[in-house]
């Protein structure tokens, strides 16, 4: 799904005509990408206030492609003892972004029914922008320049993008336009600081790669769902 293409009209500004030619000026691809993704990157740091954890919630944090569906398929899968999850329509059962299910399905995350406990959130929100205090938070760091890539696949697999945005004119948006490596990195430091907090679980995406059962036993314990070996 593009979420820019679901965003209300008040949040994303309407498409040039240009947008519908097949292939767009290095000029153009650099004005779609500041269209699409400023507004949006701007609406999507709006606070978090409207979200009450509860106790026992657990919200998956990361900056965006750096694990964020993978862990949270990973405690689902936790939590539901391995049940096979509903590819074609994960929300609210799986994934749960906060930041989306308010501002692009208007849908309140604190009533939403999930299909087991402990309840799953995730969010691309800083440390100090997660309205916390209680409940549980795994946070997990993928090496930036394969999470940029992994954004720039992700996107051009778009339809409306597709072909259309170079990988260079994409990298030197993200880096040097929206700031994005160095806004990760900013927000790593945060993160790094409270990793021995006892309601933190601090991991990093080639460990999950590496040591898969590892880390799923780790972030079984961290949960406080008894994970056998199967």
């Amino acid at each position: 799904m593009d979420v820019a293409e679901n965003v209300p009209a008040d949040v994303l500004p309407p498409a040039p005509e240009f947008v519908k030619a097949a292939k767009w000026t290095v000029e153009q691809q650099r004005q779609e990408l500041e269209r699409r993704w400023i507004p949006m990157r701007l609406a999507l740091k709006k606070p978090l206030g409207f979200f009450s954890p509860r106790p026992t919630d657990v919200v998956v944090a990361t900056v965006p492609k750096s694990g964020t569906t993978w862990v949270t398929h990973i405690c689902h899968q936790i939590r539901t003892k391995g049940a096979e999850p509903d590819f074609d329509n994960q929300m609210p059962d799986v994934t749960v972004l906060l930041e989306i299910s308010g501002l692009v399905f208007k849908i309140d995350p604190n009533k939403m029914v999930q299909p087991a406990e402990p309840r799953i959130y995730c969010t691309h929100h800083s440390y100090e922008t997660i309205p916390w205090g209680r409940g549980k938070l795994i946070y997990c760091f993928r090496d930036q320049k394969d999470a940029l890539y992994s954004s720039y696949a992700f996107h051009d697999s778009m339809i409306v993008l597709k072909g259309r945005v170079s990988l260079p004119v994409y990298v030197e948006f993200f880096t040097n336009a929206i700031h994005w490596t160095a806004d990760n990195l900013r927000n790593l430091l945060v993160w790094w600081e409270h990793r021995h907090d006892k309601d933190l679980l601090f991991l990093f995406y080639d460990d999950l790669k590496e040591d898969h059962t590892g880390c799923v036993r780790r972030i079984a314990k961290f949960i406080g769902v008894d994970c056998d070996e199967e």
